[in-house]
């Protein structure tokens, strides 16, 4: 897990579920400690406080990059999904709020939509970039469709709201081609 704090930009992993994962390595470590076990995992206890203290107070931001790429797109996707499978098997311990696990494992659920429309954007700006504006518009469609699924979260909205500018932007280009085609 602590691979992938590195791995991920923060555009996929949000500042609120980074604090909660960090908090519950950190009661793990602890259990650890009051059972006498130590393994190289306990002795992260002070890099993964003080990496908990600099995202805390936003000293500890990295880039929020956006997928470009289908290999990015597949490592980020592999990262989240990993996340995810952790969020889940905290369901079914008793030491955390179900409610806490089951909000978080959204906003993962989320920014890994979120993964996916940036990767549709981006092979999408390379479509209208070679020309195909149909093919260009059907991705702009579907990364839209996936927003909406979020649409209860505020960045999900934002994310909506510059998707259908996108479209409305391909489809006036479409139509100003079929116009000119009529002349």
């Amino acid at each position: 897990m602590l691979h992938a704090f590195s791995m991920l930009s923060d555009r996929y992993f949000l500042k609120e579920t980074k604090l909660f994962l960090i908090e519950y390595l950190l009661s793990v470590i602890q259990q650890l400690k009051r059972a006498g076990i130590n393994t190289e995992f306990t002795y992260e206890q002070y890099n993964l406080t003080k990496l908990y203290s600099e995202i805390a107070s936003g000293k500890n931001v990295s880039e929020k990059r956006r997928v470009n790429s289908q290999v990015e797109f597949e490592q980020t996707q592999g990262a989240l999904q990993f996340i995810l499978k952790e969020l889940r098997s905290l369901l079914n311990g008793n030491s955390m709020s179900r409610v806490m696990i089951r909000h978080h494992i959204g906003l993962v659920r989320f920014t890994y939509s979120l993964a996916y429309r940036d990767h549709l954007v981006s092979q999408a700006k390379q479509d209208l970039e070679h020309e195909r504006r149909s093919r260009a518009l059907e991705k702009y469609r579907l990364a839209l469709t996936v927003m909406d699924k979020h649409s209860t979260l505020g960045l999900a909205r934002k994310e909506s709201s510059r998707l259908q500018n996108m479209i409305l932007d391909v489809e006036e280009a479409l139509l100003d081609k079929k116009e000119e085609n009529k002349e």
